[in-house]
């Protein structure tokens, strides 16, 4: 069943698109996310921040060749609620 904050979260275009690239189940950078989303670094952020906050996503911070490098990859969570979203729509 849908809570009303699952469905304010997925009711971002934004956020939906996000959780679809990461369906694949692989591990994909920050950087290449809003990249490739077309979206400004501070605005995909945020709703990279929403989807951890709600456990939709995983937030890994490493080092790379020892530079700082954030990356994400949806959780059973997400991946549920992605599929709840679909199910019940019109």
């Amino acid at each position: 069943m849908k809570t009303m904050e699952e469905r304010r979260l997925l009711s971002s275009d934004i956020r939906l698109e996000i959780l679809n690239r990461l369906t694949g189940g692989h591990w994909v950078t920050f950087t290449a996310l809003w990249y490739s989303m077309g979206l400004n670094s501070g605005l995909a952020a945020h709703h990279l921040e929403k989807l951890a906050e709600a456990q939709f996503i995983i937030e890994e911070k490493r080092f790379v060749d020892r530079k700082p490098q954030t990356r994400y990859r949806i959780t059973s969570n997400g991946k549920a609620a992605l599929a709840r979203k679909f199910d019940s729509a019109p």
